[in-house]
């Protein structure tokens, strides 16, 4: 993971900071891993064509591809949730100096254990995060 970035075009008024996820020699995995997440939720009829708009099919390989693989660092939206009275709206930030600073930071390797498929729509009660639906164990090997 090497950088920082935002959704959207207003990256001083954002709600999600998130690490880049590095094109490198383990990245064909998690776009194998994906692709085959995906192509299970289609069959299942879990994911419809509206879900499927960041998702991008490329015909020469057969497969699917997220249209942004990344890892969240902050996502201010759960201090709205958290305090109950604050508007999603108030919890914009700047993040252009985040974006500066962190640019071209390294965050190291990680070995990737499990894909957790979350529901965005709901929240786990404990954490208050999304809630975790199904976790994918992955092998050493890259495996699903």
């Amino acid at each position: 993971m090497k950088g920082v970035a935002t959704f959207g075009k207003r990256v001083d008024k954002t709600h999600l900071l998130y690490g880049r996820i590095m094109e490198d020699s383990e990245y064909e995995k998690l776009l194998r891993i994906s692709d085959m997440i995906i192509k299970e939720m289609i069959i299942a009829k879990v994911l419809t064509e509206k879900q499927l708009s960041h998702i991008k099919y490329v015909p020469g390989r057969e497969m699917y591809k997220v249209e942004t693989f990344h890892m969240t660092i902050l996502n201010a939206k759960f201090k709205a949730k958290a305090s109950k009275k604050l508007p999603e709206k108030d919890c914009l930030f700047d993040a252009s100096v985040l974006l500066q600073y962190y640019a071209d930071f390294e965050f190291g390797s990680f070995n990737l254990e499990r894909i957790e498929l979350s529901n965005i729509a709901h929240e786990a009660k404990q954490t208050g995060y999304y809630l975790c639906e199904q976790a994918v164990p992955v092998d050493a090997k890259g495996k699903a």
